[in-house]
């Protein structure tokens, strides 16, 4: 055999290899960009059991701090009732039930007591002591754990979680009972702003009988009314997010 025809075969078995390559790599970019999608909702689907977990060894540590207390699931200076009962004299505000700790430095400033508040109280009361569990893996916000790991024992520094309490029923008591006999929400995702908001289609709900319920939102229409940023944060429209979610659970929407 010549060594022009060895030449001419080689180069045409090099350029079928080559050929061959460039095929599998287009191949695998197609593969690639159908399946990464496809790979994020996993992902996410994941992050939401995991969200739906945490919500309910919450349920569970309020139904054992509500044993030991007479009923009663913990209280938050956020949510503190009256005398009479009723909230309105009391201080209320109920966009700020995602927090878990009041630190000695703004306590005094904004006229609270320091130390534990809310859910925050299972923790200090050694209900749930393992901190990630106040914590959505899907949270994007500014409210992620390792911001707080690091501060955890430090009694100077505030604590957000990522989880809406609701603390006291509609008539004002701190009862489960209440909230369970009227199949009311008891934690959810954070909603006090739209980055707060852990989930993009949904949430998921403690119901005060400590079962889970998942809230649709796949057009987004809860979150379209929550405020873009602290200037918009009211107390009504937390109570109206709450009553939009009991009537979800109980069907009525």
């Amino acid at each position: 055999m010549s060594m022009s025809l060895k030449t001419s075969q080689f180069t045409r078995t090099r350029a079928f290899t080559l050929l061959d390559l460039l095929v599998s790599l287009a191949v695998v970019v197609v593969l690639i960009s159908v399946l990464l999608p496809t790979l994020g909702a996993v992902r996410e689907t994941t992050r939401r059991v995991v969200c739906a977990s945490n919500q309910r060894q919450v349920g569970l540590g309020i139904q054992m701090f509500a044993d030991a207390n007479r009923g009663n699931i913990p209280p938050s200076v956020f949510m503190a009732p009256s005398p009479t009962g009723s909230h309105i004299s009391g201080t209320y505000t109920p966009e700020d039930t995602m927090t878990l700790r009041i630190g000695t430095q703004s306590a005094g400033s904004r006229s609270l007591r320091s130390g534990w508040d809310g859910l925050g109280v299972l923790y200090q009361s050694e209900y749930l002591r393992t901190p990630e569990i106040y914590y959505c893996p899907s949270h994007k916000g500014f409210h992620e754990y390792p911001h707080y790991a690091e501060i955890w024992n430090d009694e100077s520094k505030d604590i957000i979680g990522n989880y809406q309490y609701r603390a006291i029923s509609p008539r004002g008591d701190r009862q489960l009972s209440t909230l369970a006999d009227a199949n009311l929400a008891l934690v959810t995702d954070g909603f006090r702003t739209k980055i707060d908001f852990n989930h993009e289609s949904g949430a998921n709900v403690l119901r005060a009988d400590l079962s889970m319920f998942w809230f649709s939102d796949p057009q987004s229409k809860f979150t379209e009314n929550l405020p873009d940023d602290e200037t918009g944060v009211s107390s009504t429209l937390v109570d109206n997010a709450w009553q939009l979610l009991d009537r979800a659970i109980n069907g009525k929407d």
